[in-house]
């Protein structure tokens, strides 16, 4: 048996799961034709899950997953939800109401639509996508994405506004400190300046002592 969880009514894989469709040699799922459009592609299916255990078939009543080996869904991803449709074939009609994608496995979720079908490993099947219901996805998906890419540029510039004002308030502030210390020096300077001309000009040792000498004399 396979470990398995479900969330939402829906049929989930874990990595176990996964790793036994490698072990099974299935092969992980061409989905290079959900890029084309309005056309009806032939597959086979490789793999049938019930959320529990792979199955060699599957009849009507329950949900389960099946695996093919190419298709044309687009899987939920990249913020977009899945596409639905149906799988057709001998069994009669599957009807795909789910499209997830693990570890690059498509998982297409339904069930039959017959209450005697069942289908098996190895049937042929027509897949069908409801490209109705994709090309009103589509265009709202597409405008998500442009306005993502509004909202990130419009972010990045005020993110190199504020760091051009954050950078002019450091400047400003640099330049008013050097300003500030020029004018410490300067006044410093000044003062240094003032005390020597007292020195020279001011009374001395000698002008003292004539002043003491003519004193005595007197």
């Amino acid at each position: 048996m396979n470990s398995a969880y479900t969330f939402g009514g829906t049929i989930a894989m874990d990595a176990n799961a996964t790793a036994s469709l490698h072990k099974m040699g299935v092969p992980t799922t061409n989905d290079h034709r959900k890029f084309i459009w309005f056309q009806d592609h032939e597959s086979t299916i490789k793999a049938i899950y019930c959320g529990t255990e792979f199955l060699e078939s599957a009849e009507a009543g329950k949900e389960m997953g099946v695996v093919l080996e190419s298709m044309s869904f687009y899987a939920e991803q990249g913020g977009q939800i899945f596409d639905t449709g149906s799988l057709q074939g001998r069994f009669g009609k599957f009807e795909v109401c789910n499209v997830q994608i693990y570890g690059g496995f498509v998982l297409h979720i339904g069930s039959l639509a017959g209450e005697t079908s069942r289908l098996s490993v190895g049937d042929k099947v027509v897949y069908k996508v409801d490209y109705h219901r994709r090309s009103l996805i589509a265009p709202n998906h597409t405008c998500t994405h442009m306005l993502n890419f509004a909202l990130r540029a419009s972010k990045q510039k005020e993110a190199a506004l504020e760091a051009a004002l954050t950078e002019k308030e450091f400047v400003e502030e640099e330049c008013k400190k050097k300003v500030d210390e020029a004018k410490k020096k300067e006044a410093s300077l000044e003062n240094d300046l003032a005390n020597m001309w007292g020195c020279f000009h001011g009374p001395t040792l000698i002008d003292a002592v004539i002043h003491e000498i003519i004193g005595l004399i007197n």
